[in-house]
């Protein structure tokens, strides 16, 4: 399914999110259905394509970049600023690669474009 590209998928995410609408009217909170609502609509959006498996990398290796800095401050007591800074370079660090990849790498659309 491709988001945004027809009224049927907005149709599909409002008849999702009216559990969550009433919920909050109530003062609740359905964590476990805004999660399983989060993991339904990534899989309809990115099932069949490498992308689905590009996303769980990336959450796997922001979990462990948190997790491991969460480690350091409460664990070692320490806080200097290049371990801060290191995490926040390895954080954006996917985000660099996959925008600066093309530059090196053009695929056959973008080498027309840069010939021209």
């Amino acid at each position: 399914m491709q988001p945004y590209s027809t009224p049927f998928y907005f149709v599909i995410l409002g008849l999702a999110l009216i559990p969550i609408v009433i919920a909050q009217l109530l003062g609740k909170k359905l964590m476990w259905y805004q999660v399983l609502l989060t993991i339904a609509f990534l899989w309809l959006t990115f099932s069949g394509t490498v992308t689905i498996w590009a996303l769980i990398g990336f959450g796997v290796f922001q979990t462990i970049i948190v997790k491991f800095y969460e480690w350091y401050r409460v664990k070692q007591n320490k806080n200097q600023s290049f371990v801060f800074y290191l995490i926040i370079l390895l954080s954006i660090l996917p985000l660099v690669i996959v925008k600066v990849h093309p530059l090196f790498n053009p695929g056959p659309d973008q080498v027309q474009f840069l010939d021209s």
